[in-house]
């Protein structure tokens, strides 16, 4: 049930795709809001969520292997591919709480996550999107302090006027999680500051 609600049910549809490009903030909004009330993909994220809690023990490590089975770098021209990665890395934001014993998610982030956010192909923006959610649901789980600034980083590069509206809205939010985080450090997001408001007004504008 865990592999075929990943597989099949969370992969990013055509008309995903289309409302991402015609409206990205209805695309993120939807995303974030109540919307699992009445449309399928969120509704089975949901159904997920609560299965996965319950059986943690059985199904920390499918997801591990699914992680494993997607680790490697997809090629660009591979869209089936990178949605299927974006299923796999959405799972494992929904039951970050659950996989704390599982994910070594400094390690992840340090190895693998920031080398795809160099990937700058359009069809890899759903990538970085994903992976600037995953920073997000992470940081207040398992992320080390002495790695905040390079999601500072991260960030900075996600809400560059030249990204993606989607991924940058979704790295706007990330940031509010990462400020509103009961281990935030002000002087360590100091001379982050000035970049990250010009770069919010600009998103605002």
């Amino acid at each position: 049930m865990c592999r075929k609600l990943v597989s099949h049910y969370f992969l990013l549809k055509q008309d995903d795709l289309e409302l991402w490009d015609s409206d990205p903030e209805t695309f993120v909004n939807d995303e974030i809001g109540e919307s699992w009330k009445y449309s399928l993909r969120p509704c089975m994220e949901t159904v997920f969520v609560t299965i996965f809690h319950e059986f943690r023990e059985v199904l920390g490590p499918v997801l591990l292997e699914m992680l494993q089975e997607t680790n490697s770098i997809v090629q660009v021209d591979d869209l089936q591919g990178i949605l299927r990665k974006d299923a796999v890395y959405n799972s494992l934001g929904l039951a970050a709480f659950d996989l704390y014993d599982y994910v070594d998610f400094n390690q992840w982030l340090t190895n693998t996550l920031i080398e795809e956010l160099k990937i700058k192909h359009n069809n890899y923006r759903i990538i970085r999107r994903r992976i600037a959610w995953l920073i997000g649901n992470w940081a207040g789980i398992k992320l080390s302090l002495e790695l905040r600034p390079v999601l500072y980083d991260c960030i900075i590069n996600l809400l560059s006027s030249e990204e993606d509206m989607a991924v940058r809205l979704t790295a706007s939010t990330t940031l509010k999680l990462a400020v509103d985080d009961f281990e935030f450090n002000s002087d360590q997001f100091k001379p982050y500051l000035d970049s990250v408001f010009n770069l919010l007004f600009n998103l605002l504008k």
